[in-house]
């Protein structure tokens, strides 16, 4: 059983890491198998979305702050004959839930249409605007638009 266990923490890891692209190709092989359907929950929210392998639902309510803990944008390159497209990666500091203390959580997209970061995004908790689906066209907005990144593609969660 703790073999089990601990193969279940993997996948789930390598679902979380991988991005919205291979979670949903996680669960397409998961959902194939016998008896694995309990593996397997999509989340729909960009910011606080459980692994799409999670057996357990949540529904909480979207954090309406969030303070910018780091932004990055890497451009798309070619190395060693790899195309990498450009990606963009965000570290919020977001409200588990009222009252508890707040969480750290890294979000990212590849190939996002709009990148766009100034000074006033890293002055603490700020309204925090979203549009979109996780999987799909979306956005990511932070203090009346001192932070904006929106992507074609997706976005990938993770909890720090």
């Amino acid at each position: 059983m703790h073999r089990e266990a601990a193969f279940r923490d993997l996948i789930l890891a390598w679902a979380d890491r991988g991005g919205p692209v291979l979670a949903r190709r996680f669960a397409e092989i998961l959902r194939s198998g016998p008896g694995r359907d309990d593996l397997i929950e999509a989340g729909e929210d960009p910011v606080r979305a459980p692994s799409p392998l999670t057996g357990t639902p949540r529904t909480p309510e979207p954090p309406l702050r969030a303070a910018l803990v780091m932004a990055a944008w890497t451009a798309a390159r070619t190395g060693y004959r790899t195309e990498h497209p450009a990606e963009a990666q965000l570290q919020l500091a977001l409200p588990a839930e009222p009252g508890a203390p707040w969480r750290l959580r890294t979000v990212s997209c590849t190939e996002p249409r709009d990148f766009r970061v100034v000074d006033a995004a890293f002055r603490g908790p700020g309204a925090l605007a979203r549009t979109g689906k996780a999987t799909g066209p979306s956005s990511i907005g932070l203090h009346r638009g001192a932070l904006y990144v929106a992507t074609e593609e997706g976005w990938s969660a993770s909890v720090s």
